[in-house]
């Protein structure tokens, strides 16, 4: 992901964040991106729609949180190139495929992802 489409995705979150009453902090570097409030919270990025199913990979670090941590989210904040992005917030209860990979590749099937509702921003 771009600086500048990681960057962007950041200032959609915290606005986010601001909004539904929490406090969000900068962590990159541990496993996730955000502390806010209770939540640890990874960004994925893309300037792109996801159109029929979505996988994205995470890191061993990012893994070891999405097993370990009750409060681990996965924010996919998505169609950044377009004037209307969108986010979906993933939890260890969404229905997704990890395989270990190079890195770990987390997949969900188009139903699934066709579960988890959008989110404007």
């Amino acid at each position: 992901m771009s600086d500048a489409v990681e960057s962007l995705a950041k200032q959609h979150i915290f606005n986010f964040e601001r909004k539904n009453g929490r406090k969000p902090k900068d962590k990159s570097g541990k496993g996730y991106d955000i502390v806010s409030g209770n939540r640890l919270i990874e960004i994925k990025a893309r300037k792109k729609d996801y159109k029929t199913s979505a996988f994205f990979f995470i890191s061993e670090a990012q893994h070891k949180c999405l097993k370990n941590e009750k409060n681990y989210y996965i924010y996919i904040v998505y169609n950044l190139g377009s004037k209307s992005p969108k986010m979906k917030i993933i939890s260890k209860s969404d229905k997704f495929v990890v395989k270990p990979e190079r890195h770990y590749r987390i997949k969900f099937n188009k139903a699934n992802w066709n579960k988890i509702k959008p989110l404007n921003l």
